[in-house]
Order: C-alpha cells, then sequence, then structure tokens
C-alpha cells in the first residue's frame, strides 16, 4: 500500500449550491446512513449451523452448512468452490469464518469472482428468475444428486463424494431460502425497471448532484483514494475529483447502474418490516431486515423449521422421489410472500424511490454513501490501476465483520454466557492455517482446478448429476430465466 499521505477534503472547494425540486431532503448536511454490511454474512451463517446438518469438505477445508449458505454472495453456486486451490480455498475458509465481508479481501481470495458476481444480484430479490426460482432449481440438483448417490453403497468413497456434492447444492439452495426471510428482499427489481420513467433518467443531476452530495457525507472514505495521473497519485479529495469520476461512471454504468444502486437504497428502507406469510407459517408475520432476524422470533423459528424440512428432504430421498416436482412443493410451502399490506409496504418504497428524479437522486445518494467502501474498492478494481487506495480507511467506516447472530440451536436456547447478537468481531487481516489475508494482496486463480463442471463445455455453472440433467433442464422451462438455465 502506498505510504503518500492522504490530504484532508480541500477546504477551498466548498460544496456547490445544490437546489433540487420537490425533494428539499436532498442536503449536503444530512448526517450520512451507516455504513451498512453487505450481505450479513453473519446471519447466513448463525441461522445455517443452528439446524443439524452435514458439513461440506473440498480439498483440504470443510466448510459447515452456515459458512455454506453465508459463501454463496462470494462464490455463488457452491460446486464453484471445486475451481479454486488449495491455497485459496484456505483463504475463503478463514475469511468466512469470521464473517469477512471486505470486497478487496474476497477478490483476492476468489481471484475476482466475487466481483463478478456482485455486478449482478437480481437473484436474491423477489420476481421471476429471484430468490425461489433459484431456491427451487438448487433444491431440484440436492434431491437429484442424492438419489444417484442410491446406486453407491453407503459409507463408500464414490456415495461419500455424490452426497457432498449434494450438499452444495442443498446449502445453495437453503441461501436463497434465507434471503426470501429478508424484508429488504421481498422487492422485485422487474417493479423497479417497470416504474423507472425514461424521463427520470435526469443524467445531469445523477452525474453531478449525487456524486456531490456523496463526497460531502463520506469524504472520509473517498479521500483514501486516489487517481493516478502523469505527475503521480492524486488523492480524491475535492468534490470536483470525484463528480468527474461520477460523470464517467454514470455513462458507462447507465440505465443498469441506476438501477443497481435503486434496488440497494430500496433494500435499505424495507428494513422496517414486511407482512409475509406462508403456506407452512398461515398466519401472517412481519418479516425483519437482514441484519435483524434474530430478533425475529418468528421468523427465525420459521425458517429454523424449512432449513430442517430440506435438510430431512435430502437425507431421506428413495428411487422415487421426483426432484423436480418435490423441490416445487417445497418452494410452494415454505417461500413466504408479501400478504396485501406487505406487498403495499413494497410498492410503496418503490413508488418512493421513483417518484421524479429528484427522488431517484436521493435513493442513489443513500446506496452510494451506505456502500462507499465497496464502491470505491470496485472503482480500483475496474478502473484497471487508474484508481487506486491509498491509506487505511478511518477505523469507523472499517467494514467490520458481520457478528454471527445467536439461534436457539436444535430446539434448544443459547446456553448462559453465549456471546449477544450485536457486537463486533474483529476485522481482517485473519488467518488461517499457514494463510494470511490481506486486502490488498491480489491472487490469481490458478491452474490447479479440480475436475468438475468447467471441464465439460456443455454444462451450466450449477453442476449436473448424470441421468438426471436433462429432465431438470426440460422442467426448468417451466421457470423463468432461473441463473443456472442461462448458457
Amino acid at each position: 500500500m502506498s505510504t503518500l499521505a492522504r490530504r484532508s477534503p480541500t477546504p477551498e472547494a466548498a460544496a456547490p449550491e445544490v437546489s433540487v425540486p420537490t425533494q428539499p431532503s436532498l442536503t449536503l448536511e444530512q448526517p450520512a446512513p451507516d455504513v451498512r454490511i453487505a450481505h450479513d454474512s453473519g446471519t447466513h451463517h448463525g441461522i445455517g449451523d443452528s439446524v443439524a446438518g452435514e458439513p461440506v469438505t473440498v480439498g483440504p477445508v470443510t466448510f459447515t452448512p452456515g459458512e455454506c449458505s453465508a459463501l454463496v454472495d462470494y462464490v455463488g453456486p457452491l460446486v464453484n468452490l471445486e475451481r479454486f486451490t488449495d491455497a485459496q480455498l484456505l483463504m475463503i475458509k478463514a475469511l468466512v469464518s469470521s464473517n469477512i465481508e471486505d470486497a478487496a479481501s474476497w477478490d483476492a481470495a476468489t481471484g475476482g469472482l466475487y466481483s463478478e458476481l456482485a455486478q449482478s444480484n437480481e437473484s436474491h430479490f423477489a420476481g421471476a428468475g429471484g430468490f425461489g426460482a433459484n431456491f427451487a432449481a438448487s433444491m431440484a440438483m440436492a434431491l437429484a444428486t442424492a438419489k444417484e448417490a442410491l446406486a453407491e453403497e453407503e459409507g463408500s468413497e464414490p456415495y461419500v463424494a455424490c452426497m457432498n456434492r449434494a450438499y452444495q447444492h442443498l446449502y445453495t439452495a437453503e441461501h436463497f431460502l434465507q434471503d426470501s426471510f429478508s424484508a429488504g428482499h421481498q422487492v422485485d427489481p422487474a417493479d423497479i425497471d417497470a416504474a423507472l420513467d425514461s424521463s427520470l433518467l435526469d443524467t445531469a443531476l445523477i452525474a453531478t448532484v449525487v456524486p456531490v452530495a456523496t463526497f460531502a457525507q463520506a469524504s472520509d472514505v473517498i479521500s483514501c483514494f486516489g487517481v493516478v495521473g502523469p505527475t503521480g497519485v492524486n488523492p480524491i479529495d475535492t468534490f470536483a475529483e470525484f463528480e468527474a469520476l461520477g460523470v464517467v461512471g454514470a455513462a458507462l454504468k447507465g440505465r443498469d447502474g441506476v438501477l443497481d444502486g435503486l434496488r440497494k437504497a430500496i433494500h435499505e428502507r424495507l428494513e422496517v418490516g414486511v407482512e409475509v406469510s406462508s403456506v407452512a407459517h398461515p398466519d401472517p408475520w412481519t418479516l425483519q431486515g437482514d441484519h435483524d432476524l434474530a430478533k425475529d422470533t418468528v421468523g427465525a423459528e420459521v425458517l429454523r423449521e424449512a432449513l430442517s424440512m430440506v435438510r430431512t428432504a435430502v437425507s431421506n430421498v428413495t428411487p422415487g422421489t421426483d426432484p423436480a416436482a418435490d423441490s416445487r412443493t417445497l418452494h410452494d410451502q415454505l417461500i413466504p410472500t408479501p400478504t396485501g399490506q406487505g406487498q403495499k409496504t413494497v410498492d410503496d418504497a418503490v413508488a418512493g424511490a421513483t417518484a421524479d428524479s429528484s427522488a431517484v437522486a436521493i435513493a442513489l445518494t443513500e446506496a452510494m454513501v451506505s456502500t462507499i467502501v465497496g464502491v470505491m474498492q470496485t472503482l480500483v478494481k475496474e478502473s484497471m490501476g487508474a484508481v487506486v487506495q491509498l491509506d487505511e480507511l478511518p477505523e469507523e467506516s472499517q467494514e467490520h465483520p458481520s457478528p454471527t447472530p445467536t439461534f436457539p440451536v436444535d430446539g434448544k436456547e443459547p446456553a448462559p454466557g453465549t456471546p449477544p447478537v450485536e457486537g463486533p468481531r474483529p476485522k481482517a487481516p485473519v488467518t488461517a492455517p499457514d494463510v494470511t489475508i490481506d486486502p490488498v494482496v491480489d491472487v490469481p486463480m490458478g491452474d490447479q482446478r479440480r475436475d468438475g463442471w468447467w471441464t465439460d463445455p456443455d454444462q451450466h455453472p450449477v453442476g449436473s448429476p448424470t441421468g438426471e440433467w436433462a429432465q431438470l433442464r426440460e422442467n426448468a422451462e417451466e421457470r423463468p430465466n432461473p441463473w443456472w438455465a442461462g448458457a
């Protein structure tokens, strides 16, 4: 990391007057929203490990069910773990076991796969191709793979390998099931797209006001980065410098970038709660946000029961199991859907963020400020060296590991003295056996990849057990564009 000293934001570069029609709430003086963790790995980790389940072993590393659930945000479908070297797997284990969410650390460990996945996360939200379709698809793969294991002698090496792959599919499915229990994920990205009339895409407002307002609230983080020029590295410590990047970013990202920002803002606004029900739990309850599941006694228990059901389904497959039909049945039973009141909450959040150009600008500023560390680290990666990080981020803006919430384990309440739900844990870098994680380390993918789905160009990223694949592909045509069905 460069030793170039970071300058404080230049006093002379006073914020220009910003006049935003109809929405006076967009001011440069308003307090910045809390920097929120990106994925809340701790919740995926904690709830996944609160129910009895089998671990997954890849190379020298064994992952718990909760760690597997959390990993889907960073590596995609868990069969992707097979593509990493042993050194990378050790790094991944170190990060996920401590709930580290630092983007640079994950890019270092995954060879950049994390950033690629982060470019599009619609599959984690409601709607066609969202968490419901992805749960059903991965659950079908889990059941199909476990069914194939019946042909092997129980306990034999082929049987163990087949079941290990089944659990990879299962915990991928569980991640999307867990996403469906978050209030912020109940929005359908297609609804945001439909609401975003082209007349609202005021390029000047987005490319100038949003960067200026963001800089005013997050300059302590932004000025930790610099632009490489002919005379050296110039810290981004004035409104003009950051605005110039905003103009370029708006031009490159276009409408997709605006939709991504709106989705993030609406996700956070829905943290107030969304009323839902399910076939398994027909009495309505209010879903909490990603960060508050442990405080939602009803939702947490309903989710734990759902996790137990899907794990039992995989453990109890028979020769007569129909993977596609059974996964659809589980989907219909377990996935919560908003009630009329809950859908109104979601619709109001979408309408509020897309009411006019000012509303769009406000929402984009919220999204930028609340995720500014990740935004800047992504900019470093995408600029191919034109933007660099100069020194450590301010302590209050560091992306600390998310705490692992305390859930009852197999129906038993936490023992006295169990760490509380909230509270910081050690931040990166962390260590695993013979491995030190540092955000600035770049680890290439390498060539020591294990045999897997990528060796067959006709396979898709989720992999495939033999025998069931063609049937699942045919059945999947009824589902609208799940991520694993694309070429």
